[in-house]
């Protein structure tokens, strides 16, 4: 036996079976056995009737003799009716021959049919049966049947069209979806090629697995939709010459317009809001738009995100579109509310991916407190002395960060307060004098102002004064006037006087006290101010009238106040003394003859009181003969004497000057009998004598007593007045009082300036100074210790902001009337270095060409300095990495010190730092931002040098290859790419000039070029234009096309050869045809199998 196969593994085999007939012995008697007890065949698809299956095995069974008869038949039922088997005896061997069963009638004709689609295999079991010289035997062997593909099937896609959606930004080279079909062929009849009927630059699909990817920009504008025709082609030969196998669907691409813009918010709102707003009230009114058409630019909502945790505002759209109104929507008058709010609100579009745009809404509430912005405290309480002269500052409410802000102002909202503010200060100041007796506590509002006067903030201020000792007592009468009468007892009290004293404490509590030099007989409690006798008043001896100076003193420092009253004491006289006779015991004696009414003797009694006596006989006036004149106290006879009148008579006679103030004394008188009628005779006889008394020296003692007393005189100092009660002298300034000073404008806060000495000579409160600035010093910078005359630093200094300040310097002594003296103090401020240079702009930007020449000049940055002299003067230097950059120390010139390129770095940021002169210098420093302008000094370049692509040769036209991907670091149009194959030769390919995307456009053979080798030229868009190439390898896989076996004429061809024939004796010659073309169809022949293996040889050519 002899078969044929093509070479190099690409060709189908043919089988053929060659008998050759020799002289042999057979051996009878033996059981037949199959050569195989399993078989392997193909039988194509769709095989006409009465084909045989194919099968590179020797099936079948050795015959026992030659004449032996082999009978197959096949086993299963279920295949009986499809294929049938008979035997094809060669020599001592029967072929095993099945083939398709025709069919006996059409319905049993689609029955019989091989459709690998429906059953791709079988399994039969092949009986056979051998009869020799009536011996049997039968041997069995499986044989397994491949139906074997026949391209008959079409792709078909999975569904009936596609359709996607992107957005007019996809990125290029993304996917964007893929398409599937199915082909029930196997191998590559069922392998899918898909490809566009129609040519496209925009997008590509994958050749095997059918993924849509985009290859160019979209533009919404110039296209919103695509539609597309999808093929897709199996890999299978069409049998009998027939049209290739394809399946279109329809693709459909939308171009989704793209959300390109953000809305964009205006707002109109009112400065402030007012915390008495009604719900609703409208307070601003917001403009939304959106440049984008279409649902893009709808504005979908208007909306507070943040900013308002406890919804006191909301959102109301208006009727007019993108119009919204912000409103009230809860009440504002909770205290707990900040100053302001910032409300961020929030637009979206309607867009598919939808921007969004935020703004900050700031809302200020007219009156709300933001204590932290514009006060130290929510509530200020402070203590000030009553004495705290005008124009000195005492209360600071302002934070440090607000001080000499200009954007709003202090003020004190009742402007009948005894208090001013620094208006850009927040300083509180005494403006009149204070009285703590008038109002002891003041308690107002401070407010912080806009330009516009509106009230931003406000708090509470209370300002208590303190007492000082700046009252007099007073007494309730300047002059009392008071009656007392003597012999009172001692410690009796006379008057209270009483005196008052508004101040506090020690300063109001007063002792009382008496001012006389010369002592009186009175005392005065020092605390109840009770005047009190200090011994037994007597009119006749002491003095009649007491002019008593009484004083008031109180406790206070540093000197006592007092006050003085007069007391006028008038002494009266009671009648204290009983009259006293002159003489006493008296004994006379008188004529019986003694004429009545003559004098007899004169009673004479002295009263103390200065009262008159008056006289009376209360006894031993018998018959009334004696009478005595009441007044006068003449004794006389009050008749004439009778004969029965008795002659002795003791008269007992009265002094009185009062109901009870009485003296007694005795007269005796004897009756003589001398009857001569003459007046000699009545005088001789009339003789009375009486004992003396010192009653007169006593009187004239207490007179002289009394007349001593009156004219008792105070002895005071010629200045009395002078130095204890009126202020004289005026303050005066210390000799070489200074009027200048120098301080240094770092000077700390609390530290002390000078300290002005003065002195006054009064005594007491009348020479006590109080020290004040009383004008120059509006700012609050310093403030005098009112007591001690010491100025003090109270705000930070500033020379570049005021560098001397003109103030005056006054002094007043605490008397009444109240004297002042001023005069004039410039305080200078000495520089400190304290002011780093500042440059003219925060930031400086600047192009130049990346060309630029080494040295040129390109900017000239500036900072000042607003100190003085060497802490003035600026030096700059770089302090940043910028070694292509230099500077000139003085001028602040910057140059180029090195070559540049953009590409490497197209934006320099130079630190240029400006320091004084200083010994302790300051400095500050700034960017200096440099674009580099670019120029095209850059070709472009392929990503990769070479390329290298495999492709079959079979892929269908337009297929995407591959995309070249080129990048230049210029800038467009210096930097824009564009491709272009410059190779000859490669008109199987295009490419895509924009994007490169390298696309079939002819069909290919491997067996005419196998490799092409492509040029791609890529040249930018600059003046002049830089270019560069790169290379794609498209190395052609080659895909088989031999699709007939060869076929020989007769399944089994005989020849014969006559034994003791020579080596390489010409046997026989063999042909067998093969329906492809070209090296397809050549055939060559090799002995695969037999008994003759070995012994026969054939040729290639047969």
């Amino acid at each position: 036996m002899a078969g044929v196969r093509w070479c190099l593994g690409r060709g189908t085999l043919t089988f053929l079976f060659l008998v050759l007939q020799l002289g042999c012995t057979i051996v009878l008697g033996q059981d037949i056995q199959f050569t195989r007890s399993i078989y392997n065949a193909t039988i194509a698809e769709n095989s006409p009737i009465r084909t045989f299956i194919s099968t590179e095995q020797k099936m079948g069974v050795y015959l026992p003799d030659p004449s032996a008869t082999v009978r197959y038949t096949l086993q299963e039922s279920d295949v009986s009716d499809l294929f049938s088997a008979r035997p094809e005896v060669v020599g001592d061997f029967a072929f095993l021959r099945i083939r398709t069963r025709p069919c006996r009638n059409k319905s049993q004709c689609p029955n019989l049919k091989v459709n690998r689609e429906v059953r791709p295999e079988y399994y039969l079991t092949a009986i056979a049966q051998s009869s020799s010289g009536g011996v049997r035997s039968t041997s069995t062997a499986e044989v397994h049947i491949v139906v074997q593909d026949v391209n008959e099937q079409p792709p078909l896609f999975l569904r009936g069209n596609y359709a996607a959606t992107i957005s007019e930004d996809y990125p290029v080279f993304s996917n964007i979806i893929q398409v599937e079909a199915h082909d029930s062929d196997s191998g590559t009849n069922g392998e899918v090629y898909y490809s566009f009927r129609q040519q496209t630059d925009q997008f590509a699909i994958h050749t095997t697995t059918g993924v849509v990817s985009l290859t160019r920009p979209l533009n919404f504008d110039q296209q919103s939709s695509y539609t597309l025709t999808v093929v897709a082609k199996d890999r299978g030969f069409t049998p009998y010459g027939g049209l290739p196998l394809t399946s279109p669907v329809q693709l459909r691409i939308y171009v989704q317009q793209v959300n390109k813009h953000s809305p964009e918010i205006r707002i109109e709102k009112q400065p402030t809001v007012s915390r008495n707003s009604e719900i609703g009230t409208v307070f601003a009114v917001v403009g939304v738009t959106d440049e984008d058409g279409g649902v893009n630019g709808e504005i979908a909502a208007l909306d507070i995100i943040d900013g308002d945790p406890g919804g006191f505002f909301r959102v109301q759209p208006s009727p007019s579109p993108g119009r919204y109104q912000l409103q009230i929507a809860r009440s504002l008058l909770s205290s707990s509310l900040p100053h302001a709010f910032n409300v961020t609100v929030a637009a979206s579009d309607r867009g598919l991916s939808p921007k969004s745009t935020s703004l900050v809404v700031g809302v200020v509430l007219d009156g709300a407190m933001n204590y932290e912005a514009y006060f130290t405290n929510d509530f200020f309480n402070t203590t000030i002395n009553e004495l705290m002269p005008v124009n000195t500052p005492f209360l600071s409410v302002a934070p440090r960060s607000a001080v000499g802000n200009t954007g709003f102002s202090y003020v004190i909202t009742d402007s009948s307060l005894p208090f001013s503010i620094g208006t850009h200060t927040g300083m509180l100041s005494v403006a009149v004098d204070l009285d703590r007796e008038t109002t002891p506590e003041y308690e107002f509002t401070v407010a912080v102002r806009n330009a516009k006067q509106q009230t931003i903030a406000d708090t509470r201020v209370v300002v208590i004064l303190s007492d000082a000792n700046d009252n007099n007592p007073s007494f309730e009468e300047e002059i009392y006037t008071v009656e007392v009468e003597e012999n009172r007892p001692a410690h009796s009290q006379v008057l209270v006087v009483r005196a008052s004293d508004p101040d506090l404490g020690e300063n109001g509590f007063i002792s009382y006290s008496i001012a006389n030099l010369n002592a009186v007989p009175f005392t005065i409690d020092h605390e109840t101010g009770s005047i009190n006798t200090s011994k037994v008043l007597d009119y006749e001896t002491m003095r009649h009238q007491y002019r008593l100076r009484v004083r008031a003193s109180d406790w206070g420092s540093p000197f006592r106040r007092e006050a003085k009253a007069v007391v006028i004491v008038n002494l009266i006289n009671l009648n204290d003394n009983r009259p006293k006779f002159e003489k006493i015991n008296c004994v006379g004696a008188i004529a019986k003859s003694f004429p009545s009414g003559r004098a007899i003797a004169l009673i004479s009694a002295l009263d103390f009181d200065e009262n008159r006596p008056r006289y009376w006989i209360t006894s031993g006036n018998v018959n009334d003969l004696f009478s005595i004149n009441p007044q006068s106290g003449n004794l006389t006879l009050s008749r004439p004497v009778a004969d029965s009148d008795p002659l002795f008579y003791s008269l007992r006679i009265e002094a009185r000057d009062g109901p009870t103030s009485v003296s007694y004394m005795r007269t005796n008188m004897t009756i003589t009998n001398n009857a001569n009628p003459s007046p000699q005779a009545h005088a001789r006889g009339l003789k009375v004598t009486c004992q003396e008394t010192d009653v007169a020296e006593e009187i004239e003692e207490l007179y002289g007593q009394l007349e001593a007393s009156n004219q008792e005189v105070e002895h005071l100092p010629p200045n009395y007045a002078e130095l204890y009660s009126s202020n004289v002298h005026e303050p005066e300034f210390e000799t070489g009082f200074r009027t200048s000073v120098e301080v240094p404008e770092d000077a700390p806060v609390g530290g002390t300036v000078l300290t002005v000495n003065a002195n006054d000579l009064d005594h007491g409160f009348n020479g006590k100074l109080l020290y004040a600035i009383s004008d120059g010093n509006d700012k609050s910078h310093f403030q005098m210790d009112f007591e001690t005359g010491e100025l003090k630093v109270l705000m930070p200094l500033d020379r570049e902001t005021q560098s001397t300040y003109d103030v005056t310097v006054k002094i007043s002594d605490m008397g009444k009337p109240q004297h002042t003296r001023k005069s004039p103090l410039t305080i200078t401020l000495t520089d400190v270095n304290d002011n780093a240079p500042q440059f003219d702009l925060k930031q400086y930007d600047v192009a130049i060409p990346e060309d630029a020449e080494v040295g040129l000049s390109f900017l000239a940055v500036h900072a000042s300095d607003r100190d003085e002299g060497r802490n003035q003067e600026v030096r700059y230097s770089i302090i940043s990495d910028s070694p292509s950059f230099d500077i000139d120390i003085i001028t602040g010139e910057l140059s180029v010190a090195g070559p540049l390129d953009r590409e490497t770095n197209p934006v320099h940021e130079i630190r240029v730092q400006a320091t004084d002169l200083s010994d302790s210098p300051l400095s500050s420093s700034v960017i200096v931002r440099v674009s580099l302008d670019d120029i095209n000094d850059n070709p472009p370049r392929c990503l990769l040098p070479e390329y290298k692509v495999k492709i079959r040769e079979d892929l269908p036209t337009g297929a995407a290859v591959l995309s070249v991907q080129a990048h230049d670091p210029d800038n467009p149009p210096n930097g824009t790419v564009r491709y272009r194959l410059d190779t000859s030769g490669s008109s199987k390919f295009s490419i895509d000039t924009d994007y490169g995307t390298l696309r079939l456009v002819e069909m290919l053979d491997y067996e005419v070029t196998q490799l092409y080798e492509i040029v791609v030229a890529i040249r930018d868009e600059g003046i002049p234009a830089m270019s560069s190439t790169c290379r794609i390898v498209v190395e052609v896989v080659d895909v088989n096309e031999n699709t007939h076996a060869p076929v020989f004429p007769n399944y089994v061809l005989t020849g014969s050869v006559h034994e003791g024939h020579i080596n390489d004796t010409e046997v026989m010659t063999i042909s067998a045809a093969d329906m492809d073309m070209g090296i397809d169809g050549e055939v060559s022949y090799t002995i695969r199998d037999g008994s003759g293996l070995g012994r026969f040889s054939i040729d290639s050519s047969g």
